[in-house]
């Protein structure tokens, strides 16, 4: 986790120069590095364009253990996403508690709904608990159209290039953006 920090800390210039944020996805027990580990907390604490990611996966059954592990992410100045939503790992306490700056809806998740005609709704009912969305699985301008029209925030997908962590200032050539 330090190594992944101390890549984007190299980059991190640019990530504030252009006002643009990364997100850094705790799988396992990066989440509890984030809140124990001094040297981690602190390099996080050091970079509030980094933003958290906490999978719904990772999340439990148990309430009380979420929400101390939810507080204790919110306590610094990186915004906490949600990840996976929808996956069914879990029910929606982590959304409803209302300490999540972006909700990630879960990839299949998101593509068995985005064609429905009540993906508006779903989309309008979820940010009644968080007002940015993000969506992972966009491969149709389409899809870019319908999905921004329901009020989603954030869109990820074939159609946006992907490149190597290193390359990243890369992305905002004329050539590349959308």
């Amino acid at each position: 986790m330090l190594e992944q920090i101390r890549l984007i800390a190299e980059k991190r210039n640019w990530f504030e120069s252009h006002n643009l944020f990364c997100t850094l996805n705790l799988i396992d027990e990066m989440a509890l590095l984030a809140i124990g580990d001094p040297s981690v907390k602190s390099a996080l604490h050091a970079m509030p364009f980094v933003a958290l990611e906490l999978s719904e996966r990772f999340l439990t059954n148990t309430v009380c253990l979420n929400n101390l592990l939810i507080n204790s992410l919110c306590d610094g100045p990186n915004a906490l996403w949600l990840g996976d939503l929808g996956s069914g790992s879990i029910g929606a306490s982590p959304l409803v508690c209302g300490r999540f700056d972006v909700v990630k809806l879960d990839r299949g998740f998101f593509l068995d709904q985005a064609e429905k005609p009540m993906f508006p709704v779903l989309i309008k009912n979820i940010r009644e608990y968080c007002d940015r969305i993000a969506v992972e699985g966009v491969e149709t301008k389409q899809l870019i159209d319908e999905v921004g029209a329901a009020g989603v925030w954030v869109m990820q997908g074939s159609l946006f290039p992907s490149v190597a962590f290193s390359e990243v200032d890369t992305l905002l050539l004329p050539n590349v953006c959308h």
